[in-house]
């Protein structure tokens, strides 16, 4: 009478000789083997005591970022909050020149954009569309001669 032998491992029907033997197919006896020379897991103490430390840790984290974020650098002279002596640092030196070359072009740009006409650029400056009048002098001059 032939009676099927099934795989403990994943329940597929057995054909060779050796793994019916075993009870086992070929790779999953070849799994078992790895999952047993594998170090067992720790003790349960083990894992506790990792956990915990690992809570410590990231509540000390928090606290030092909180601390850092928050709390006031104190020297000798004076005490300023950590992050205005980092903004401090990357703060640029301000130059008048570029503080008025801003404003300048600040205002160009609104002139420009907001209120832009060409026809104002292509009259004349002081509204003149005609030639002017020759000076008074250059007419006495005519005169006399």
């Amino acid at each position: 009478m032939n009676k099927t032998v099934k795989c403990k491992r994943c329940n597929r029907v057995l054909k060779a000789e050796g793994s019916i033997k075993l009870s086992y197919g070929k790779n999953c006896y070849r799994i078992m083997q790895l999952q047993k020379t594998q170090i067992t897991s720790p003790n349960n103490m083990n894992l506790e005591e990792l956990f915990n430390r690992i809570r410590k840790l990231e509540l000390d984290n928090n606290f030092m970022k909180h601390q850092l974020k928050h709390r006031t650098n104190v020297s000798i002279s004076n005490v300023e909050t950590i992050e205005r002596i980092k903004q401090d640092h990357h703060r640029p030196e301000r130059n008048e020149v570029k503080v008025q070359f801003n404003v300048v072009v600040k205002e160009l740009k609104v002139i420009f954009h907001e209120r832009f006409d060409f026809h104002e650029f292509l009259k004349p400056i002081d509204g003149r569309t005609g030639p002017e009048n020759p000076p008074v002098i250059i007419d006495l001059i005519e005169v006399m001669h």
